[in-house]
């Protein structure tokens, strides 16, 4: 320690000077990125005064907040993008709903059926109180001393009523008190009742206390001491590494500590989060982890489950679900492995030649298939079914004398076969023995079909037709034949 020698009068005065970094005094060092005067991790500022995953710190003693936007759901914040609480719009009291996230980081009541109203004489989500319903809250519980606590016009705690109080822990150094350090921590020096404890200095206000902690010597109530810094065998504080203990030991092949459980920023195990790890971190967003980052195997690479799988471990086992009406080829699922999602949804028959859609989204067509109908790219007869070439995700299907059509879960048709009078809807004559999709056609609900004709419906309730048209079936006001869809002149 530096000292400088002053003489005043015939003797002399030591005045010491110490340089060292004391993280938890409150002051900001160059070797610190924050110190909010206090050892605790969570706060925004680890008990090794460097700042926290998710938090921004300004200042000395630091002031920690939580970065709004980084999706990330810590601190004060009620949400933070898709991050949302296991909160509800009942559960704040507003009915029903969708509950969204503004960008403040609080909740988006705006789609409840309810809404808060301040001046009701109930409170309500956002509200401190609402008329004489103050929430059973007082000045003592505020942290003031008694008196009477009212609600203002803005439904917000009126507090003029109340009396501050003097205490231990706001930093301010009275005559009762040997020591405040702006906490009511013990084992900082300054105990909970703001007394100097044994082996510790405090000085000034807030007070600042140091230990005897980091002279190298092991002195009473140290479990080592590495001169003041992390060792392997040693935290800085003179208390043994362990991961757990909330204080990051580097040295000791820490990345992080934020206790003995999983923290957005922390894996209980002393590494930062990572997906693909094959560790679960429910804190950290992941519902799964199977120790790699491979889409449709049921964990997907930013570890969430995917849609009709179930995980279940670490690393995580994932299978699909059978019974789901998802029938998922990938995982194993089949005819015979699962029958109720990946068995027939639909089936169509057209003179010589038929068709079914299976669970899986897939097309098959067996007989005729002089003009292509079956749809495999060949005009070979089949005796039995033959899967519909470059087709996916079929919701229904139909077959008319020589063609076939089919609806995809996106709203659009697809068609094959025999196209002599436009039948194929692709504003063309030519037949094609593989599907081509429906011109201008998009938001199908459902198709029907006739001889040498197709219907749809669409999701707004309006009808369109294309193919032959000797007698007006495609109910446009005309006998003219159409090679692309034309609007039903309905009522």
């Amino acid at each position: 320690m530096a000292g400088l020698l002053s003489v005043i009068g015939g003797g002399c005065v030591v005045e010491f000077n110490d340089s060292r970094s004391v993280c938890g005094d409150g002051l900001l060092s160059d070797t610190e990125e924050c110190d909010d005067g206090n050892l605790e991790n969570g706060d925004g500022c680890s008990r090794a005064c460097f700042v926290e995953t998710g938090w921004d710190c300004e200042g000395g003693p630091s002031t920690c907040s939580p970065v709004c936007g980084d999706g990330r759901l810590i601190g004060g914040e009620e949400c933070d993008g898709s991050a949302m609480s296991q909160v509800d719009c009942q559960a704040l009291g507003l009915g029903s709903g969708y509950l969204g996230c503004l960008s403040s980081c609080r909740f988006d009541v705006s789609g409840c059926q309810q809404q808060p109203e301040c001046g009701n004489g109930k409170r309500e989500y956002g509200e401190d109180c609402d008329g004489d319903d103050i929430g059973g809250q007082t000045c003592e519980g505020l942290g003031l001393e008694e008196g009477a606590l009212r609600c203002g016009d803005d439904c917000r705690f009126d507090v003029t009523g109340c009396a501050i109080a003097a205490e231990c822990g706001d930093g301010i150094l009275d005559g009762a008190e040997e020591c405040d350090d702006g906490n009511s921590d013990s084992g900082d020096g300054c105990d909970g009742s703001c007394h100097v404890e044994t082996g510790w200095n405090c000085k000034g206000e807030p007070s600042v206390c140091q230990s005897n902690c980091g002279n190298g010597n092991l002195d009473p109530g140290e479990e080592c001491d590495g001169g003041g810094q992390d060792r392997a065998d040693c935290d800085a504080d003179c208390t043994l590494p362990e991961c757990g203990d909330g204080y990051v030991n580097e040295a000791a092949g820490e990345d992080c500590d934020n206790g003995i459980h999983d923290t957005a920023s922390c894996d209980r195990d002393c590494t930062v989060p990572e997906c693909g790890d094959g560790h679960v971190n429910e804190a950290a967003g992941e519902q799964c982890d199977d120790g790699n980052l491979a889409n449709g195997d049921g964990c997907d690479g930013s570890c969430q489950e995917e849609a009709g799988w179930t995980c279940d471990g670490e690393p995580s086992d994932c299978a699909p679900i059978c019974g789901d009406g998802r029938c998922l080829a990938e995982g194993g699922e089949g005819h015979t492995t699962c029958p109720q999602d990946c068995g027939t949804l639909a089936i169509a028959a057209g003179t010589d030649h038929a068709c079914a859609v299976l669970g899986d989204g897939t097309a098959w067509c067996w007989g005729d298939n002089g003009f292509g109908q079956l749809g495999d790219g060949t005009t070979t007869e089949r005796h039995s079914p033959v899967q519909v070439s470059n087709l996916t995700n079929v919701s229904s299907i139909v077959a008319g004398w020589y063609h076939t059509c089919a609806t995809l879960l996106d709203g659009h048709v697809w068609c094959w076969g025999y196209n002599s009078d436009g039948q194929l809807g692709d504003g063309t004559t030519q037949n094609s023995n593989i599907p081509v999709q429906v011109s201008d056609l998009t938001n199908v609900s459902s198709i029907t079909s006739g001889e040498y004709q197709v219907c749809a419906a669409l999701g707004d309730g309006s009808a369109w037709c294309w193919g032959r048209n000797d007698y007006g079936e495609l109910g446009d006001g005309t006998t003219t034949e159409q090679h692309s869809p034309v609007q039903v002149l309905l009522p």
